[in-house]
């Protein structure tokens, strides 16, 4: 009864394993030790060699299995001893697909009861085949990258700092560590005194967050030598979601980074201003001329405010658009001239040019070159010829104005002797007056439009002043104040007293006019010293010792859009009948010839000052000596 029951057992085993072995996703292969021919085979290694098992049975691996070197581990097969086993990895089976499958063999020789068998397992390795070629594949990648790999952990973050647990070959070449060296190390080992702390600040704060970054920082080499890095600092999770470790890709710009540096040196100390914009127009990159041109701030540049739209003024924004597809099309724009709008709002003149950047056809590089001195030039020279034309016509007609004149005024004197009635007498007075304020028109007109210099002499200050201030006080309104001064050292200068009254006369009735509800108005001397910086504002004038005359208003003040046109001759804001128009062209036709200049400061609502700087007679002062008694004139 109980050999019946073991005999049960057996065969109830048997047809387990058998089930198995049908079942299985490896192929199981039986072989007789002797003959090394084939018993059995299940249906996944029928499948997987492409034979049928009835192909199989009673042949040889070698000379059944469709492969180069299946003849090679038949060879193995036959010096198989007994309780042997055999490993064999090089099998590629020629699929019908055309594809070659690795497989790999494990046979152990055993024997079971009175039959000596050969038991192989064989396992289709091509997906693991495929992941270990990617993996080497990979490895090798990583090994010959010109950037340095390196991952860390992602803990801690504080001190010592996280650990270096890989670091690829690319690592010694540039920081001069092995691998084996930076192997537990933190990555703070690389940093020093110039590495940026506020980039350090950035990159911790990605750590603590989990986030990835970009920057570029100063690292030192193992021999203390800097170099610049740009690295790619990402996390790297787990399937659950944990942050276990940090990967970085650390690229050496050195070399890269001293170009920049360069090319942002030269382009800083480039007069002519130079910029950078994307294809939205927003201004990305300028050097320090732009940003002092147009008035904003790196840190207004950095933020995106400053943009093309923004700088072009409204009544210009079709000349930036063509300009711009022309950029587009052609690459590149021909100079050419244009206004841009200051932070302030105030409009500059500029010759503009630009440039498309080949690798981003929506990015461009212009230059602008600041024209305001260019157009101060050429308005200078257009209003010199101007002048000259109306000086040569102010000429001729006043000469033959005076030739009309001249009769009339004689004409009076006689008439006088002859008129009794008391209306003849006013009617003459009427013409008198009338020819005599015409003749000295005419005189204004000859003595601007020829420009006829008197005898100069020692001019004191107090003297000249003195006889306009006894002429204010006589015929300017009561309700106008009037206050002077004059240093007891102030210089003396060289000129013509009456053409120097003359001028500061005009500028006296030009303050008066200014104050039709009265004001104060006053009249100060001062020695002043002219330095090198007032000089450039005043084009050719002389340094050094110079006597200042100012007469200061409190009235109603120039506006700003006009303030340059003052000094043209026949321009005049006042009513007809009111104003020439020529009192302050004689003004600085007067000082122009006595080799000095005219400043003027004015507010709309708050009065003018003009201030005539006259050259001080040798004093002794060379061009960088300051005045010891009065102010040194740096305005």
């Amino acid at each position: 009864m109980r050999d019946q029951r073991s005999i049960e057992a057996i065969l109830l085993s048997e047809r387990r394993y058998r089930g198995l072995v049908e079942t299985a996703r490896d192929g199981v292969l039986t072989i007789d030790f002797h003959s090394k021919r084939i018993l059995a085979a299940n249906p996944f290694l029928c499948e997987l060699v492409g034979i049928p098992l009835g192909e199989m049975i009673g042949k040889t691996v070698g000379e059944s299995w469709p492969s180069k070197k299946a003849a090679a581990f038949q060879a193995l097969l036959e010096d198989l001893p007994l309780n042997g086993s055999l490993r064999f990895e090089d099998m590629e089976l020629d699929a019908k697909d055309g594809e070659r499958r690795p497989v790999e063999i494990l046979c152990n020789a055993f024997q079971t009861g009175d039959e000596m068998l050969i038991g192989c397992g064989v396992r289709d390795v091509t997906e693991r085949r495929k992941t270990e070629d990617q993996l080497r594949l990979l490895q090798t990648c990583v090994a010959h990258l010109n950037d340095i790999l390196m991952i860390t952990e992602a803990d801690p973050i504080d001190e010592p700092g996280p650990k270096i647990v890989f670091a690829n070959e690319a690592v010694e070449r540039i920081t001069g560590y092995t691998p084996a060296e930076l192997i537990g190390k933190t990555p703070r080992i690389l940093q020093g005194k110039d590495t940026d702390r506020n980039v350090l600040k950035e990159i911790r704060h990605a750590l603590e967050n989990r986030q990835p970054i970009r920057r570029h920082l100063i690292n030192y080499g193992k021999d203390g030598s800097q170099y610049w890095i740009g690295v790619n600092l990402v996390p790297i999770f787990s399937p659950d979601g944990e942050c276990t470790h940090f990967a970085a890709i650390e690229r050496d710009i050195t070399e890269l980074t001293v170009k920049e540096m360069r090319i942002r040196r030269l382009a800083d100390s480039n007069a002519q201003a130079v910029l950078f914009w994307n294809a939205r127009g927003t201004v990305t990159d300028a050097n320090n001329t732009f940003l002092r041109l147009s008035g904003y701030s790196r840190e207004e540049l950095s933020s995106g405010v400053v943009t093309w739209p923004g700088l072009v003024p409204e009544k210009r924004a079709d000349d930036w658009r063509r300009a711009h597809a022309e950029l587009t099309e052609k690459g590149s724009v021909s100079p050419y001239e244009i206004e841009i709008v200051r932070k302030d709002g105030t409009p500059v003149p500029v010759l503009f040019g630009a440039a498309r950047i080949d690798d981003k056809l929506q990015d461009g590089v212009g230059f602008i070159l600041d024209l305001t001195e260019r157009t101060k030039l050429e308005q200078q020279v257009l209003n010199a010829k101007r002048m000259e034309s109306l000086g040569t016509l102010a000429g001729g007609m006043a000469h033959h104005l005076n030739n009309i004149l001249s009769p009339i005024v004689m004409s009076v004197g006689l008439l006088r002797t002859t008129a009794t009635r008391p209306d003849e007498r006013s009617l003459l007075d009427v013409i008198d007056k009338s020819a005599n304020r015409a003749a000295a028109i005419v005189r204004q007109v000859l003595s601007f439009a020829l420009g006829v210099e008197g005898a100069k002499v020692d001019v004191r200050p107090r003297d000249l002043l003195r006889s306009i201030e006894a002429r204010i006080r006589d015929t300017f309104p009561k309700n106008l104040s009037l206050a002077t001064h004059v240093p007891a050292d102030a210089w003396t200068f060289s000129g013509d007293p009456a053409q120097l009254h003359e001028a500061l006369m005009n500028l006296c009735l030009n303050a008066r006019d200014a104050m039709p509800d009265g004001g104060a108005l006053s009249i100060n001397v001062e020695n002043v010293v002219v330095d090198q910086q007032l000089r450039r504002r005043h084009g050719q004038v002389g340094t050094g010792p110079y006597v200042a005359i100012s007469v200061a208003d409190t009235g109603t003040g120039i506006p700003p859009e006009i303030i340059d046109r003052i000094f043209e001759p026949f321009f005049t804001t006042k009513e007809v009948g009111r104003g020439n128009g020529l009192g302050l062209s004689i003004v600085s036709a007067v000082v122009r010839g006595h080799g000095g200049f005219v400043e003027v400061l004015s507010e709309v609502g708050k009065g003018s000052t003009f201030k005539v700087f006259l050259m001080a007679g040798n004093r002794g002062f060379s061009s960088e000596t300051p005045n010891q008694s009065g102010a040194a004139a740096r305005t």
